[in-house]
């Protein structure tokens, strides 16, 4: 919901008429959030009308964090999962296609800190980098070896060897995912089937 605010703030002191709801933004979910008015206003709008609106956003004083701070919660069980990958002494780490800024400050209002410490949260908006990419980087980097398991809300988020993608479960309908994507993936609603992998 926040995102609703944020982008309709921005419209209204840009002056144009057309508004986004939360249907529109949870269609958009993973996409950047330029993105979402490429799709809300007319055809032809200017790539600079874009980036000026998507700047207000991040930057007028109209959408402080105190605006986020009020819709912005952990999912249902994300903090048992979280607590029991790292009681387990599995590695974790979160991709966004934010800025590192805004991602460090979701990061703090969720209270994610001691899950994502510095060097495993990743905002990769305007780095030019894929999510994949991110991801051999940070495994090349550590040495890692074992499986790796991929939970996210979009197919770009299902990188693992292990694969899980989530809807809420508010009844919100599930990312499409393309016929032509290969990876091996399991629908979810509940976070906590995911610690079924731990062990697999």
């Amino acid at each position: 919901m926040a995102v609703v605010i944020r982008s309709n703030l921005a419209l209204e002191n840009y002056s144009f008429v057309e508004r986004m709801d939360l249907p529109f933004c949870v269609a958009r979910t993973g996409k950047p959030w330029p993105q979402y008015f490429r799709d809300l206003l007319p055809l032809g709008t200017s790539e600079g009308v874009i980036t000026k609106l998507h700047d207000w956003c991040k930057t007028s004083d109209r959408t402080r964090w105190d605006i986020v701070r009020g819709y912005t919660k952990p999912n249902v069980n994300a903090l048992e999962v979280l607590s029991a990958i790292r009681g387990a002494g599995h590695e974790q780490i979160l991709i966004s296609v934010t800025t590192p800024e805004a991602l460090d400050k979701y990061i703090e209002l969720l209270g994610f800190e001691r899950f994502f410490p510095d060097g495993r949260c990743f905002g990769i908006c305007g780095s030019g980098l894929s999510k994949m990419e991110v991801l051999d980087d940070f495994v090349g980097k550590n040495r890692g070896t074992g499986r790796i398991i991929g939970i996210g809300d979009s197919y770009h988020d299902l990188l693992g060897d292990n694969n899980f993608l989530y809807a809420h479960p508010d009844g919100r309908a599930f990312r499409e995912v393309p016929e032509t994507f290969v990876k091996p993936y399991e629908r979810v609603r509940d976070l906590s089937l995911v610690l079924k992998s731990l062990n697999g």
